[in-house]
């Protein structure tokens, strides 16, 4: 028993000696809790930096696709542009087209057209047909209308293939038929690709059967009414886009007047590299030295139950007067405190290595700060710097739009 009595003493000096290094690790670790809550700041503005400049990219993004589309738009219809645009008022919205998407099928079939020989006012009556037909097949096979105007413009070019997905079979021979009974003609070889691309419209139109009329008629119906809310959302998206279009183009103007204030300031944050460094190994090194001593507690206390087992075993034995099994009950016990002791010891080390991990760590910060200190201030300066006149102005140009809408 004074055996025992003494590994008792022995694990209770232990316990202090690791309350003194949990206490030193404790201290060191609370200079780390307040970095870490100055980094949390620094990265929380750059983080809403990097939100605003993504959102900022889009909205420029599709205002320019809005402009590019539109501009598009009046180069092939030209004086037919504001007749065509009529057209798209009334039906885009109800195919579940917004306005850039209607103008972009609406042109790229009119170019496509005009490259056979239609003129632009026939170009641009055969595009409204174009979509209109994609309309009802979009309708009737329930697929997006960008993949039916696709199918017919691929049609016209004598690419059919795609039409099959919609239930429309057209051959070539169909094709030359149709084009010699509307053009009088005698010979397939006397036909231009403008008549081939009319004939081949009508053919689709009338193979389509019951689907004509069927975006009409299913107006109501939910796949419909999807595709109007849909249109009618991206609509309000495109006219926000151009409205601050030119606002952000100011911006960006002003922005692209101080390249030369970016690069030094992109100087400024690799010559800061070593600083940066430091901080990286700081954190990385307390870690693992943290993440040890908290799994120790684990492994000592699957050493305590079996010790306090083996004790009630022994304790139980000697009142029943089992003398021999007492014995090898405290010889369990004597294992297990041995194993307790040899934990207690690792977790004082342990939490000791905490701290002076982080004091190495934080001794080769400083180093670093103090080496490059200078290179550190003319960083902050470079930031202060960057919004100049021109960028503010770019940046009120948005906020005034913004209001205004």
């Amino acid at each position: 028993m004074a055996r025992l009595a003494s590994l008792v003493v022995m694990v209770g000096a232990d316990t202090r000696d690791l309350k003194r290094g949990m206490d030193r690790g404790r201290k060191s670790l609370l200079g780390f809790q307040k970095t870490a809550i100055s980094l949390r700041g620094t990265m929380v503005a750059l983080a809403g930096a990097a939100g605003f400049a993504l959102a900022a990219k889009k909205v420029f993004d599709l205002g320019s696709a809005v402009e590019e589309t539109a501009s598009k738009f009046r180069t092939v219809f030209g004086p037919a542009s504001e007749s065509v645009q009529g057209f798209i008022d009334d039906f885009a919205t109800m195919a579940g087209l917004s306005n850039e998407a209607a103008q972009e099928v609406l042109a790229t079939t009119g170019a496509i057209v005009q490259g056979m020989g239609f003129a632009q006012k026939a170009s641009a009556e055969f595009a409204q047909q174009v979509v209109k037909l994609a309309g009802d097949l979009s309708s009737f096979n329930n697929v997006p209308i960008a993949e039916t105007s696709r199918a017919i413009q691929a049609a016209l070019t004598g690419e059919r293939e795609s039409l099959k997905r919609l239930g429309v079979v057209i051959l070539e021979t169909d094709v030359q038929k149709r084009a010699l009974i509307d053009t009088g003609k005698e010979s397939a070889k006397a036909l231009t690709q403008e008549e081939k691309a009319a004939a081949t419209l009508v053919l689709i139109t009338e193979r389509a059967g019951v689907a004509i009329g069927d975006l009409v008629r299913t107006q109501d119906s939910a796949a419909n009414v999807a595709r109007r809310l849909g249109a009618e959302f991206q609509n309000l998206k495109e006219t926000i886009a151009s409205v601050l279009l030119p606002a952000m183009s100011q911006l960006l103007s002003a922005v692209a007047g101080n390249t030369g204030k970016f690069e030094d300031l992109t100087q400024a944050i690799e010559e800061s590299e070593p600083a940066i460094t430091a901080w990286a190994n700081t954190t990385g090194t307390a870690m693992v030295a943290l993440t040890k001593a908290m799994v120790r507690p684990l492994r000592l206390a699957n050493e305590l139950i079996p010790a306090w087992i083996s004790l009630s075993r022994a304790m139980g034995a000697i009142v029943q007067f089992r003398f021999g099994e007492a014995g090898d009950a405290f010889g369990e016990l004597k294992g297990h405190l041995a194993s307790v002791g040899d934990l207690l010891e690792e977790q004082i080390d342990d939490w000791v290595n905490v701290g002076v991990s982080a004091r190495e760590a934080l001794d080769t910060t400083s180093d670093a700060a103090r080496e490059s200190r200078e290179k550190v201030e003319r960083f902050l300066e470079q930031i202060n710097n960057v919004p100049t006149s021109g960028f503010r102005e770019g940046l009120a140009a948005v906020t005034v739009t913004a209001r205004g809408m």
